[in-house]
């Protein structure tokens, strides 16, 4: 199955930032400031979370989703390359390449990264070992020992090419353990300024701090640079060539997109490239979150109080790495639509790590901020999730891809079968807390009917958040929309009940397509039928 251990780009929050999908996982991330551009610490705009307001140009030109990238980002003059691939069981390696990229050629204000490596539980131990290169230039920075990377592993830097560069490093002990979402903080309490008039700041070096939970390197370039980080846990052998592996993950992506995606062989290569990069920001979206979100009930004591709903563990692409980096359920399902094309399996991971988050009746958070660094990225009013609003059901849609393909559903059929009762508690939930004002009618249960600040009342819960309904939202009104979503639902449950002979679901079920025949009936007097779909709200629901 799936490589709990293997490190990927699972914090699409940054522009740079690696984990594996272990809850006590150790992180790693690089962010970059301009050397000169500020005349203290404070004033240091560091390249960390991806913020629209950065102007900073960025995306993956290649990713497969699971364990390796090639990210391309354009900081004004700068043009920086990341690449990244995992190897055997929780090793990884990456290249970032710095370029100039001015009409003049001239080098402009010296770049710093800064690299950072944190563990962010007790068990796990941090060292640094050196900060001095090797004869080789090797930079032996840190070793420690971890679960969640199989034992011992160490971290070292290598340039590839560039001379000139300065480094410094600092090792943070953090209690518990490092605020992931205050990393550019910590760093920032850190630097100082520089006397020898090369590079404006520095960082304080402190090597000797006892265990530390995060270290961080600084690389100050003054002219165009390249370097190779190593992460190796040791009970994974001899680390291979970077190059030879890269260069058959490349071959492996390119093989599969075009198994999966054909394109003409009288399109010209540019339209190739753009479908890699539309797959890969995508799949480099997905990202891996532990904790709990916050949750409000009117079962809750005093009612309607707001309490930690978890844990939770949820694997989702992302709608945006700048705007909306954390899970939605009804954008994952359209995620999966191209997903499960290109890897069903990873469409498996991620609908069941959904399914995982689902309460004894059947609801589920409908937009999903786990732990401190999702938090930092969500307004307050989206924080806290209901449990009585929901969200198009869109992984019943993904669940008639897999019946109807005969080997999709050979191959996964086992998943889809122990994830049946938990879209059946899904699908009952829905039926019941949904419901309208007569039997067979729903209408979405999040509309303010008491607002001053909008004209028509946005229905976040439907998917099309401002699309116009009643201007006054009542308990009366019917939803059309979400009785198509129900009612394409009874008929994906009634197929997997078929298919696995759980006659007794089959029975209970078959009512519910009732709804089905009386819709079409409707769709059919109106005239909006278009080859044997229908088309509600300018989108197409498939019977």
């Amino acid at each position: 199955m799936f490589n709990e251990t293997g490190w990927s780009s699972y914090r699409p929050q940054l522009y740079f930032g690696l984990k594996n999908r272990r809850p006590d996982s150790p992180l790693f991330g690089v962010m970059w400031y301009r050397q000169k551009l500020a005349t203290k610490p404070e004033d240091i705009v560091l390249r960390n979370w991806a913020k629209h307001e950065d102007d900073v140009v960025f995306m993956w030109n290649q990713h497969d989703g699971r364990s390796f990238g090639s990210q391309k980002l354009i900081d004004g003059e700068y043009n920086i390359r990341t690449d990244f691939l995992n190897f055997k069981s929780s090793s990884w390696m990456a290249r970032f390449y710095l370029t100039n990229n001015s009409t003049t050629k001239e080098w402009p204000q010296q770049l710093a990264f800064i690299l950072y490596f944190a563990v962010q539980d007790p068990i796990s131990t941090l060292q640094m070992t050196s900060i001095h290169p090797t004869k080789s230039g090797e930079i032996n920075l840190l070793k420690g020992k971890c679960d969640a990377v199989n034992g011992e592993f160490y971290l070292k830097v290598k340039p590839i090419s560039g001379s000139g560069s300065k480094i410094s490093a600092t090792a943070i002990k953090s209690e518990p353990f490092p605020d992931m979402a205050k990393t550019s903080e910590m760093v920032k309490e850190k630097l100082h300024k520089q006397l020898d008039g090369n590079f404006a700041f520095d960082i304080v070096q402190n090597i000797d701090e006892n265990n530390p939970n995060i270290i961080a390197l600084q690389i100050s370039a003054k002219e165009d640079t390249a370097f190779e980080v190593l992460f190796h846990s040791v009970n994974d052998g001899t680390p291979p060539s970077f190059t030879d592996v890269f260069r058959e993950k490349e071959e492996a992506f390119r093989s599969n997109f075009s198994r999966a995606f054909p394109i003409a062989k009288n399109y010209s290569a540019i339209y190739h490239k753009m479908g890699h990069a539309a797959l890969s920001n995508l799949l480099g979206g997905i990202g891996v979150w532990h904790g709990s979100c916050k949750m409000r009930s009117h079962l809750f004591s005093p009612p309607d109080s707001v309490k930690p709903y978890g844990p939770l563990s949820l694997m989702s692409a992302v709608p945006s790495r700048t705007g909306f980096p954390r899970g939605f359920i009804w954008d994952e399902g359209f995620h999966n639509m191209l997903i499960h094309k290109f890897d069903p399996l990873l469409t498996v991971q991620i609908i069941g790590s959904y399914l995982d988050m689902m309460n004894i009746d059947g609801w589920m958070p409908r937009e999903i901020a786990i732990g401190s660094e999702a938090e930092a990225r969500i307004p307050g009013t989206f924080l806290v999730q209901e449990d009585w609003v929901a969200n198009p059901p869109m992984f019943f849609y993904l669940m008639r891809d897999f019946i109807s393909d005969k080997e999709l559903f050979r191959r996964y059929g086992p998943e889809l079968k122990r994830m049946y009762p938990r879209m059946k508690q899904l699908y009952l939930w829905l039926r019941n807390s949904q419901g309208g004002p007569k039997p067979g009618t729903f209408r979405w249960h999040d509309r303010n009917a008491t607002t001053n600040m909008e004209l028509n009342p946005c229905s976040l819960a439907s998917g099309f958040d401002d699309f116009p309904r009643a201007t006054h939202p009542t308990e009366k009104e019917y939803h059309v929309d979400l009785r198509c979503w129900m009612a394409m639902s009874s008929s994906v449950l009634v197929d997997l009940a078929r298919q696995f002979g759980m006659k007794n679901s089959y029975q209970q079920l078959k009512e519910n397509l009732k709804h089905l025949m009386m819709l079409r009936v409707w769709i059919n007097c109106i005239g909006l039928r278009i080859n044997n779909n229908i088309v509600i709200m300018g989108y197409t629901v498939i019977l």
